[in-house]
């Protein structure tokens, strides 16, 4: 009896060490599969954070060339038909791009803002304005600035700005004053040799009627 009764102990733990190694591997594989699952979670994050940049990157950056004091009011004239809310919209912008107001402002809460401005529907528009930020602010201010002090204002703004753009942004204003300087000189050079040439045939032309 004591040998059945310790046979059936035997069997009886076996059974149970089974059991609870049937239970471990369903355990176990239901955290390969969670892990599984949390990679496949990972990946598709990854994805679409690559997507996002891909399509942030894909943002035109413009020249200075093509930025002028009414930049933003050209570009929502067609969607805003009326002149006093377009002008209102554009300076509304304006802040939301500042990167003197607002400086610790992240590009996301930028976005967040003209989302809010702008809507959706101009998404493009968006990802154009969040990629020539400080370009855009830079160059309008500028060019709006009504005297010597706000113009200064503006050009430390962008010299302090933390990603380096503003001073990329001044160096391109000044070497294109610069260009624009040299082009005046040489025009006006022309002109001053034209009007010599012009006054010489003049006096050539003197000196025959007067012989």
């Amino acid at each position: 009896d004591r040998s059945d009764a310790g046979e059936d102990v035997v069997v009886e733990l076996a059974e149970s060490s089974d059991e609870g190694e049937g239970s471990d591997g369903e355990n176990g594989g239901g955290g390969a599969g969670d892990d599984g699952d949390e990679d496949r979670l990972v990946q598709g994050a990854a994805s679409a954070s690559a997507r996002k940049k891909r399509s942030a990157g894909s943002a035109r950056i413009l020249s200075v060339h093509e930025i002028d004091a009414h930049y933003l009011q050209r570009r929502l004239a067609p969607s805003v038909e009326d002149a006093e809310e377009c002008a209102r919209l554009a300076d509304e912008v304006l802040g939301a791009l500042s990167v003197a107001t607002s400086p610790s402002t992240t590009l996301r809460e930028c976005e967040n803002q003209l989302l809010v401005l702008l809507g959706f529907e101009r998404f493009d528009f968006i990802k154009l304005l969040l990629a020539n930020r400080v370009r855009i602010w830079g160059c309008v201010s500028l060019k709006r600035a009504s005297d010597d002090a706000t113009r200064d204002g503006v050009e430390r703004s962008l010299a302090e700005e933390e990603s380096g753009d503003g001073r990329s942004v001044l160096e391109e204003l000044n070497s294109t004053s610069k260009a624009d300087d040299w082009k005046g000189e040489q025009l006006s050079a022309r002109d001053t040799l034209r009007r010599r040439r012009e006054g010489d045939v003049d006096d050539e032309e003197d000196d025959d009627d007067d012989d």
